[in-house]
C-alpha cells in the first residue's frame, strides 16, 4: 500500500511539473507574441507621425507611407488570428477541425 501512494505520488508531482512547464510555454509563447506585435504597430506609428508632419503634401512618399501602413495593418491583423487560432485550440473543449 505504501508503494502505491509513492507512485501516486509521483505521478501527480509528474503532472504538476509537466503543467508548470506547459503554462512556462504559454507565457513565453504569449510575450514573443506581444514582442512581434509591436514591430509592425511602430511601423505604423512611425509612418503616421511622417503624413501628420507634412508627408501628406508629397504624392509619392503619401503612396509609399500608406502601403507600409496597409501592409503593417494586415500583418498585425495575421497575427492577431493566429492568437485567436492558438487560443480556440488551447480551450479545454476543443474538438479539433469542424
Amino acid at each position: 500500500m505504501a508503494q502505491s501512494f509513492e507512485d501516486m505520488r509521483r505521478e501527480l508531482q509528474h503532472s504538476l511539473q509537466r503543467e508548470w512547464e506547459l503554462e512556462q510555454e504559454r507565457r513565453d509563447m504569449v510575450a514573443a507574441i506581444a514582442h512581434d506585435m509591436r514591430t509592425p504597430l511602430t511601423i505604423i506609428q512611425g509612418h503616421v507621425e511622417g503624413l501628420l508632419e507634412g508627408g501628406r503634401s508629397n504624392p509619392a512618399r503619401l503612396e509609399k507611407y500608406l502601403g507600409t501602413i496597409e501592409q503593417n495593418t494586415k500583418r498585425a491583423a495575421q497575427m492577431l488570428e493566429e492568437m485567436n487560432v492558438v487560443s480556440e485550440i488551447d480551450r479545454p473543449d476543443f474538438a479539433g477541425a469542424r
